[in-house]
């Protein structure tokens, strides 16, 4: 469980964002801020931005559930924000985002290491935006590349996105570490929007650890339904059945959770 609270300020282009808050896990309970760093920015969402302090690189779709595969295994899993700085772009047609980050050195993150990631995303008017990204980090334990592609079409007169991400990582074990492995993981969304406040997510994720080993793939069908109620309040139905190796690496399993989000 996790209570935060986000704090936000800026004048004349100049800003800082932090959050604050406490997680619970188990009988422990553990401060920590995800999230601060200082912010510039020219005009109103628009055109150059710099940051630093420690913040989520920006790449791929960054979709907000973090159970799905590209942001599970791709890199930006739950509580891998880093300390870093990044510069970027930010237009109606075009968006750059360039980061550079070092390897935590005060929490022990889930991702290690230090590196950059690149992300660049066109649109084509308001139905159709293609991106690509890269990512490189180096650690004690492992050196990866990831490099992706993003693509979302927005169908207006059917209420319908859908939106996929692909990635393929390259994963460069330490010295009497094992060897060189290809991962691939990927996701196909298909968001309809019922009506103001109310929406469902159909998803289709599938995620392969080591293209040289059989049956360690894993595919995941999603279904989540969002309700807000009210703007502060949102009620989320999160539904998973999964497979390792359609089959052949285990059993399946599956899951269903009701959450309640209030936001001030």
């Amino acid at each position: 469980m996790q209570t935060e609270l986000y704090v936000h300020g800026e004048h004349e282009g100049f800003g800082v964002y932090a959050t604050g808050g406490m997680t619970v896990d188990g009988n422990s309970v553990k401060p920590a801020s995800r999230e601060h760093y200082l912010l510039y920015r020219q005009g109103d969402g628009e055109g150059l931005y710099a940051r630093a302090g420690r913040f989520m690189p920006v790449m791929g779709l960054r979709q907000a559930e973090h159970v799905l595969y590209p942001r599970r295994f791709g890199g930006t899993a739950l509580f891998t924000e880093v300390y870093g700085a990044g510069v970027g772009w930010l237009s109606p047609e075009l968006e750059v985002h360039a980061t550079g980050f070092i390897a935590d050195p005060f929490i022990d993150s889930i991702e290690r290491g230090s590196g950059g990631a690149l992300d660049v995303e066109k649109r084509f008017g308001n139905q159709l935006s293609i991106g690509h990204f890269d990512r490189f980090t180096r650690s004690d334990a492992d050196t990866r590349l990831h490099v992706g592609l993003t693509g979302k079409l927005w169908l207006e007169d059917q209420k319908l996105l859908l939106a996929a991400e692909g990635q393929v990582i390259r994963q460069d074990f330490a010295l009497d570490r094992g060897p060189t492995r290809y991962q691939v993981v990927g996701q196909l969304l298909a968001t309809y929007f019922a009506r103001p406040g109310l929406f469902v997510d159909v998803g289709l994720g599938h995620f392969d650890q080591d293209l040289a080993v059989a049956d360690v793939d894993r595919d995941a069908v999603d279904v989540n339904v969002h309700f807000f109620p009210h703007s502060h309040v949102e009620l989320v139905l999160m539904t998973r059945y999964q497979l390792l190796g359609l089959g052949g690496g285990g059993d399946g399993s599956g899951y269903a959770l009701l959450m309640v989000h209030y936001r001030i």
